[in-house]
C-alpha cells in the first residue's frame, strides 16, 4: 500500500499583483432555481458532518429515502429510494462517472467526497437534462463546475484529522491564486484507513482502505468567455471482506482531465453556450491472495455542448451529448497483468465449458474472460424547461438517447465462440450472441409546483423513464471472485420502462420547515438478479470454485414509500439559537407477482438537536434503524439497532486565518449493527464506538 502524499506548492511570480487585482465576472443568467423538491443541494461541510466513513454512499444516507449499499469501508454505493446501480446516475462535473461501480457491489465509486465543494440530488424533470435514471441523478461538484474563476487573489486552506477505532487519518491542502484573467486552482487529498472492530470489538480483516486525489484547475477570462481545463488523478486500494482467507483486494486508478468553453450570448433568447470535453482513462485490478486474478479498463471520451434560453417566462436548457466508451475485462487466475487476445486453433470442443449442475444441462458454464471487449458509442439529447405561470411553476424534461454496442469477442477463448450444432448435449448462446446493437430510448418527465396558502406548498411530478440494458447485464457470463458469486447475464433482455408519481407537500412558517414526500414506481421488464436454484430450492454452484450462480431476469416490479421531514428553530438561549429536527423514511420493493425484492432497506427514525454561537456548532443525533422485515423468500433477517452520534465545532479567526477544531463520535453506545443493504452484512458489520477528530486552517 502507498504511504507517499504530494506536497502541493504554488509560487505566484509576483504575489503582491495577484492580491491586489479585482476579478472582472462575467454575469450568467442562465436558467433559475427556485426551491424545489426537483433540486436538493448540499454543501461537502454539511455532509461530511453526518458521515460517520468516507465514501459518497456514507456523505448522504442520512438524507430521506437515501442509503449506502456498503461493502466494507472501501465501498458505499448511494440507494435513492430503493434503487442503485444503473438506475441511479452520478455525475461528476456534469459528466458520468467512468467508473464501473454499477457493475458490481464491490466496485467503489471513483469519486472523493471530500474533494467536492457541494453535491446535489436531482429528481423528477430537472435530473433529464443529464439522463434518464428512475432512481435519479448525484451531481458531485467542484470548483471546475461551480465557479466561473477563482476567488482574486492568493487563497487557500491545510486540513488534518484521525480517528480511533479504525486509524483513519486525512490530510489535504488546497491553494489557488488569480486576478482580472487568470486563475489556478491545486488541490490533494489523502486518506487512509485501518481494519476496524465492529460493535463486539471483533477486528474485521481486509477492511483497510487507501485512496488519495489530486488535481489542478486553471481559468481564463476575456470579457464574455470563459475557458477552464483540469486534470485530476485518483487512486484508491481496498480490502474487500468477504470472509475468504485469502485477501482480496481492488486497486482503482482513474485520469481525467477536461475543458471547458463558456460564452454569454445576450441575445434575445439565447444567452448562454457551453461547450465541454473530458476524457477518463479508469483502470482497476482485482487480486486474491496476492493473485491477479481480474483486471477492468474503461475508457471514455464525451463531449457536450449545453445551451441556455428564455422567452417570455420560459426558461430551458438543453444539452446534446456523444460518448464513447471502451470496455476490457479479464479473468485468469494469477495471469489479469494485462488484456489478451485468446489464441485461434479451430478446435471449439474444450472440457472447461461444461454445464451447471445436475439438470441444468442447458446452461453453459465458462472459465475465461467473462464478457468480450465491448465498444458503446451514444449520442443523447437532454432538456429542461421550467414556466412561472400564474398559479405556480410549470416544469418539463426530456432525454432521449441513441446508442450503439459493438462486441469484439477477441478476448473470449474459442471453446466459448458458440459451435454452429450443440456439443455434448450443451445448448450453446446464438450464433450471433456477439452481435452489434442499436437501440433507441426516450424518457419524459412533467411536474407542477403550487403555493396553495402562505404557508403550505405542493409539488407534484410525472415521470416515463427508459433504460437500456447495460452491456454487462447483456453479456456477462463469469465468475467474480471478490463477490464469490458467478453471473449469467441474457442477451435478451428488453428495455427497462418505469413509471414514478412523486408528491411533495411542505408547510413552512418563519421558524419551522415540515416536508412530507410519497412516491411511487412502477416498472416493466424490471432487471434484476436472483440466485439459480434446483427443484429443491437449494443454491446452485458453479463447478470450479463453488460460488453461488446468479441468473439475470426480467419481471414487472414495484417502489414505493414515504419520507418525513421537521426542522424547528426552537429559538434563542443562554446566548445560543438551538434547533430541533426530525426525520422518518419507509420503502417497500417488490415483484408485481408478489415476492420481495432483496435489500429492501428497513424504515428509519432520526432525531437532531442542534446549538449554535457565533464561534461554535454542536449537535446530538440519534438514528434508530428498525428490524429489516421485508426480505426476499431466501433472505435473512437483519436486527435493527441505535446510533448515536456527536459533533462539535470551534473556529475563530486569528493572524489572518479563519481556524475550524473539531470533534466527532459515531455510534457512541458501541452497538452491533449490520447495513441490511449489504452483501457483506455477515462479514462486515458497521463500524463499533469511533472517536475524530480534526483541524483546518484557511487563509
Amino acid at each position: 500500500m502507498k504511504q507517499s502524499f504530494p506536497i502541493l506548492l504554488l509560487l505566484p511570480w509576483s504575489l503582491s499583483s495577484w492580491a491586489q487585482t479585482s476579478l472582472n465576472t462575467i454575469e450568467v443568467q442562465g436558467v433559475s432555481e427556485p426551491p424545489s423538491a426537483e433540486r436538493q443541494s448540499h454543501s461537502q461541510t454539511e455532509l461530511e458532518r453526518e458521515a460517520s466513513g468516507f465514501t459518497l454512499g456514507d456523505y448522504l444516507e442520512h438524507l430521506p429515502l437515501v442509503n449506502s449499499a456498503s461493502y466494507g469501508q472501501g465501498v458505499g454505493q448511494p440507494v435513492i429510494r430503493g434503487q442503485s446501480g444503473y438506475r441511479v446516475k452520478i455525475l461528476n462535473n456534469d459528466q458520468q462517472t467512468t467508473d464501473l461501480s454499477s457493475m458490481g457491489a464491490d466496485h467503489a465509486v471513483a469519486v472523493m467526497p471530500k474533494a467536492a465543494k457541494r453535491i446535489e440530488l436531482l429528481k423528477g424533470p430537472a435530473s433529464l437534462l443529464y439522463g434518464a435514471q428512475s432512481g435519479g441523478t448525484i451531481r458531485v461538484i467542484d470548483s471546475f463546475n461551480d465557479e466561473l474563476l477563482a476567488q482574486p487573489g492568493l487563497a487557500g486552506k491545510l486540513y488534518g484529522s484521525g480517528s480511533t477505532n479504525n486509524q483513519a487519518t486525512q490530510l489535504g491542502a488546497a491553494v489557488s491564486a488569480a486576478n482580472e484573467k487568470f486563475s489556478l486552482e491545486l488541490d490533494g487529498h489523502r486518506q487512509s484507513v485501518g481494519n476496524y472492530q465492529d460493535g463486539k470489538g471483533q477486528a474485521i480483516a481486509h477492511s483497510d482502505t487507501w485512496s488519495q486525489q489530486v488535481q489542478a484547475i486553471a481559468g481564463y477570462q476575456q470579457n464574455d468567455w470563459l475557458l477552464k481545463a483540469f486534470v485530476s488523478d485518483l487512486e484508491m486500494d481496498y480490502g474487500i471482506p468477504n470472509g475468504s482467507s485469502k485477501a482480496s483486494r481492488i486497486n482503482l486508478k482513474q485520469q481525467r482531465a477536461g475543458l471547458k468553453s463558456i460564452h454569454n450570448l445576450h441575445g434575445d433568447y439565447l444567452e448562454r453556450m457551453q461547450f465541454d470535453l473530458q476524457y477518463t482513462d479508469y483502470l482497476h485490478n482485482e487480486t486474491e491472495g496476492g493473485s491477479a486474478d481480474g483486471l477492468f479498463g474503461l475508457e471514455s471520451f464525451a463531449a457536450n455542448i449545453k445551451l441556455d434560453a428564455h422567452y417570455d417566462t420560459w426558461l430551458a436548457s438543453f444539452l446534446m451529448g456523444y460518448q464513447q466508451q471502451n470496455l476490457q475485462v479479464c479473468h485468469e487466475h494469477g495471469a489479469c497483468q494485462g488484456f489478451s487476445i485468446a489464441p485461434r486453433t479451430g478446435n471449439n470442443v474444450s472440457a472447461s465449458v461444461k454445464p451447471i449442475g445436475s439438470g441444468y444441462d442447458q446452461t453453459p458454464y465458462f472459465h475465461g474472460h467473462p464478457m468480450p471487449d465491448t465498444q458503446t458509442q451514444s449520442l443523447s439529447l437532454g432538456s429542461h424547461l421550467e414556466a412561472d405561470m400564474t398559479q405556480g411553476i410549470f416544469s418539463f424534461g426530456g432525454y432521449i438517447e441513441l446508442r450503439q454496442l459493438t462486441p469484439d469477442s477477441k478476448n473470449i477463448q474459442e471453446n466459448w465462440l458458440m459451435p454452429s450444432t450443440p456439443t455434448a448435449n450443451i445448448n450453446y448462446a446464438d450464433p450471433d450472441f456477439y452481435r452489434q446493437q442499436t437501440d433507441t430510448a426516450i424518457s419524459l418527465s412533467i411536474g407542477w409546483q403550487q403555493p396553495l396558502s402562505q404557508y403550505l406548498t405542493t409539488e407534484v411530478s410525472l415521470s416515463y423513464i427508459e433504460r437500456l440494458p447495460s452491456s454487462e447485464e447483456l453479456l456477462w457470463n463469469g465468475n467474480h471472485h471478490a463477490t464469490q458469486t458467478y453471473i449469467i447475464g441474457n442477451r435478451d433482455l428488453n428495455k427497462e420502462r418505469s413509471v414514478t408519481l412523486d408528491w411533495d407537500l411542505t408547510y413552512q412558517t418563519k421558524r419551522t420547515r415540515n416536508t412530507f414526500n410519497l412516491f411511487i414506481t412502477e416498472f416493466s421488464d424490471f432487471i434484476y438478479q436472483t440466485p439459480l436454484r434446483d427443484a429443491q430450492g437449494n443454491e446452485i454452484k458453479d463447478p470450479d470454485h463453488n460460488n453461488t450462480v446468479w441468473q439475470t431476469q426480467q419481471a414487472n416490479a414495484e417502489f414505493y414509500g414515504a419520507s418525513l421531514q421537521q426542522d424547528w428553530e426552537i429559538g434563542r438561549w443562554q446566548g445560543s439559537d438551538w434547533r430541533l429536527s426530525h426525520q422518518a423514511d419507509w420503502l417497500s420493493g417488490q415483484l408485481r407477482s408478489g415476492e420481495n425484492l432483496p435489500r429492501i432497506p428497513p424504515m428509519r427514525y432520526q432525531i437532531a438537536l442542534q446549538q449554535q454561537t457565533p464561534h461554535w456548532f454542536n449537535q446530538i443525533s440519534l438514528k434508530q434503524v428498525f428490524k429489516a422485515r421485508q426480505l426476499e423468500d431466501y433472505e435473512t433477517a437483519t436486527p435493527g439497532y441505535p446510533w448515536l452520534s456527536l459533533y462539535s465545532r470551534w473556529q475563530t479567526h486569528a493572524f489572518g486565518m479563519n481556524t475550524e477544531l473539531w470533534f466527532k463520535a459515531d455510534n457512541l453506545l458501541d452497538q452491533q449493527a449490520q447495513n441490511h443493504l449489504s452483501y457483506l452484512k455477515d462479514t462486515a458489520p458497521l463500524i463499533g464506538r469511533q472517536l475524530s477528530a480534526g483541524i483546518e486552517l484557511r487563509f
